[in-house]
């Protein structure tokens, strides 16, 4: 069993060596505590204020004025500065802040190493240093400033705060040369929308000046292994804050060293700069050793692999358009010239963008002008959600894209092959797309685009062939986007595409073949084109074939020549259907069936009330009743006509005027063997100027008058003349010798009645008065001359008067 050591029961000879061995701890620990006291009390603070000063300045060179606040020792080996002041003496801008910079070194080294290395270089660091110039080899043995003038014996530099404005940092400014706060010159890729842009895109380098930073950060990190940390790094340009870096450290690298930061890009809304995001990154700086003799005379570029992800959702965007990200990645390397994307990933839960390439700077070094050589694939990338300003042009659904990124950093060029899935495109839907696309700032461009409808023709699905350039809107100059499009189609349906860009042909469906031509400002667009379909209908209408040539500006449309058939029925139109539907066309028609016309013209108590007012749904109905033979379809006239007219009015209520002929008619239950004339309709009552029909046996007559109302109950008011038609045939048209006995008598007559009718009444109830006379009449061989008065009414004739 072991004992326990007690100091009281311990005996006094153990007791009182006890007491005394813990004298000189215990006078250690009182050292200690209170060494910050006479450390702060001392001159070491003025002189490591002094060393700091001095180094700041040598590297500055002349007019820039350096104030560092008296360090403190907030222990013997940690030494904290509140603040360091830089500022440049000809020029009235924010200063170069620095907060809170904590130095921790080794004690045991502290009284020799800071009272003779700092002092030495303080005296040094009084006659200030040469800028160093674009050549590496004059950065030999040039450090970083106060770091470089600090002891060796430091442990851990770390800096609350640091906020820099790089339009007064010398260092950072064109091509290594000192800076006097000036604004960068423009170059090709600066001009934007027309000005010059500020913010992140105006830090200027070549690859010179950077491979110069970082040899002098790999030269800092071997000659003081002390680790450096800044918890906040701000850097301004002319105000405005632009970077915003967080937890910044230098770490130690076998072959070189390791920057970790977080960057917020949450705050900054700078131009040029899209990302909206909190990341973090790792750049690695590995100093290169020649790998071949003939490079063991030239400085080599130390090599910068760059990793870096997003710490949380973010978003990239502009002025126009934004994208949601919630997990984005970078894998790169830098060295001499160009910077090499191993693999960048932009992802949302379901949309997924990879690019892999290069990036080399503009003319000298310019980076705001970098060029670039990136391949990309994209996957379910959603519009418009994701590329809102698609929205504008009835863009939706999900794409994938294979193609390059090119050009330059300012103006990039998008190109490759995209392919859809069920969406929408110029606000008609597709069931599959693909395409070869171009996209710069300025326009989107497609070409050998094949969507695939969601209708079928015939077997298969509607199939299109699209080329085409949308130039995106100019708000800002009042200019709206400008579209530039083709579509062409052997197996596609009119009323997927057409209603689109022509809405007055909205109501047309059919099978269709034959192209668009699509140019002109969106809301204004100009269209033109040449279109064949079959087993159509409009409004309704069924119709075999329709083939035009027509051309559209909003609310006026333009047929150059149209040709319709229905059966043996042709007819041809062109002319011009204007605003509201105004009506100015050019007809011609042949074998037009009168029982068509007729069920136009005249209301059917079959065709329902709301076809008895509409003009297409008393035609719809007629057709379909005239393809299927319909033998209820007795009308009062029969034949088939030409015509050859002019349609006025509107699409409510056309009117027409034409010159019609016939070599069969049927009027009630007389034949005509041909007929002409002309014919007006205002969509009310139906007038005819004068209208001639023959028949076979040699009679005439002659028609002229109104039949009014024909939307209605229509109203005849028809003067009609008759001349050579034979005695028999007149009185078997009005009824027969049944009729009235002393009609009876004159079957027995030769010759030939001429006269003249008036026509009133109704269609269905026709009542007519006539005056006839015989001419070279004979009854029984002997000669007679008679003139009859008659009356028709209610289907039966009545002669009011024989004389002779």
């Amino acid at each position: 069993m072991k004992r326990r050591f007690s100091l009281r029961a311990a005996k006094p000879e153990r007791r009182r060596w006890a007491i005394v061995g813990a004298l000189p701890i215990m006078f250690v620990v009182l050292l200690w505590g209170s060494g910050t006291l006479w450390l702060n009390r001392g001159p070491l603070p003025q002189l490591l204020a002094a060393t700091i000063d001095a180094s700041l300045k040598a590297q500055l060179g002349p007019g820039y004025q350096v104030d560092t606040s008296l360090p403190r020792f907030v222990a013997p080996n940690q030494v904290y500065v509140d603040k360091i002041r830089v500022s440049a003496t000809a020029a009235e801008s924010s200063p170069v802040l620095l907060r809170g910079l904590k130095v921790i070194f080794h004690w045991r080294v502290l009284a020799g190493e800071v009272l003779g290395r700092v002092w030495d270089r303080a005296r040094a660091a009084a006659s200030p240093a040469e800028p160093a110039g674009p050549d590496l080899e004059e950065d030999d043995d040039k450090g970083l400033g106060a770091f470089d003038a600090l002891p060796a014996s430091i442990s851990s530099l770390t800096i609350r705060e640091l906020t820099l404005d790089v339009a007064e940092v010398p260092f950072l400014d064109v091509n290594g040369q000192k800076g006097t706060g000036a604004e960068s010159p423009s170059g090709p890729g600066n001009e934007g929308e027309g000005e010059a842009k500020k913010g992140w895109t105006g830090l200027l380098f070549d690859s010179q000046t950077l491979a110069r930073w970082l040899q002098s950060l790999l030269r800092w990190r071997q000659q003081t292994p002390a680790n450096l940390s800044v918890q906040t790094l701000r850097l301004y340009r002319e105000g405005e804050e632009f970077l915003h870096l967080m937890d910044v450290r230098l770490l130690p690298k076998e072959g070189g060293m390791d920057i970790v930061a977080k960057t917020d890009w949450r705050r900054a809304r700078q131009p040029g700069w899209p990302v909206r995001a909190l990341a973090s990154w790792k750049i690695s700086i590995l100093k290169q050793e020649p790998q071949l003799p003939e490079q063991q005379d030239h400085k080599l570029l130390p090599r910068l692999e760059i990793e870096g992800e997003l710490a949380g959702p973010g978003e990239i965007s502009n002025d126009k358009w934004s994208v949601s990200l919630e997990q984005a990645s970078v894998t790169a390397f830098w060295q001499g010239e160009e910077l090499y994307v191993d693999r960048l990933l932009l992802a949302d839960d379901e949309a997924r963008v990879v690019l892999e390439g290069v990036l080399r700077p503009g003319a000298g070094g310019d980076w705001r002008n970098a060029r670039l050589v990136l391949a990309v694939e994209a996957d379910r990338v959603r519009l418009p959600e994701q590329l809102e300003f698609l929205a504008s042009y009835g863009v939706a659904g999900t794409a994938d894209l294979t193609g390059r990124l090119e050009g330059s950093w300012s103006r990039p060029v998008l190109a490759g092959k995209v392919t859809g899935k069920t969406g929408r495109l110029f606000d008609r839907p597709f069931r599959e797309l693909t395409g070869e696309i171009r996209v710069d700032r300025e326009s989107f461009v497609f070409h050998d685009a094949i969507v695939i409808g969601e209708a079928w023709a015939g077997s298969a699905h509607t199939r299109y062939l699209l080329d085409g350039k949308i130039t995106y809107a100019r708000p800002e100059s009042g200019r709206p986007a400008i579209l530039q499009l083709t579509v062409s189609t052997e197996r596609g349906r009119v009323e997927e595409w057409l209603p689109a860009f022509v809405p007055a042909l909205c109501e047309l469906q059919g099978q269709v073949r034959g192209f668009l031509q699509v140019n002109g400002f969106m809301g204004d667009l100009g269209v033109s084109g040449e279109l064949e379909l079959v087993d159509g209908s409009f409004r309704n209408i069924p119709f075999d074939s329709l083939r035009g040539r027509f051309s559209w500006r909003p609310e006026r449309l333009r047929l150059e020549r149209a040709e319709l058939r229905l059966g043996t029925v042709a007819v041809t139109a062109s002319g011009n259907v204007g605003p509201a539907g105004l009506l100015a066309l050019d007809v011609t028609g042949r074998g037009v069936p009168l029982e068509l016309v007729y069920a136009v013209a005249v209301p059917s108590d079959r065709a329902g009330t709301d076809a008895g007012t509409d003009v297409w749904s008393r035609l719809a109905a007629g057709v379909r009743q005239w393809r299927q033979r319909d033998p209820d379809l007795s009308h009062p006239v029969a034949g088939n006509v030409s015509l050859n007219g002019r349609i006025t009015g509107s699409l409510v209520r056309p009117a027409l005027v034409a010159t019609v002929s016939s070599t069969r008619l049927r009027i009630g239950s007389v034949e005509f063997s041909r007929s002409s004339g002309q014919l007006s309709w205002d969509g009310e009552d139906l007038t005819i100027p004068l209208f001639y029909l023959s028949r076979a046996n040699g009679g005439i007559y002659s028609l002229q008058g109104v039949v009014r109302g024909l939307r209605q109950a229509p109203i005849l008011d028809l003067q009609l003349e008759i001349s050579g038609e034979p005695v028999p045939d007149l009185i078997e048209i009005l009824g027969g010798p049944a009729r009235d006995l002393r009609f009876v008598r004159l079957a027995l007559a030769e010759g030939w009645f001429y006269g003249r009718a008036h026509l009133a009444g109704s269609l269905t109830k026709p009542q007519a008065v006539a005056t006839f006379s015989l001419d070279e009449g004979k009854i029984l061989g002997r000669p007679l001359q008679l003139r009859l008065d008659l009356r028709y009414a209610d289907g039966r004739v009545r002669v009011e008067r024989i004389s002779r």
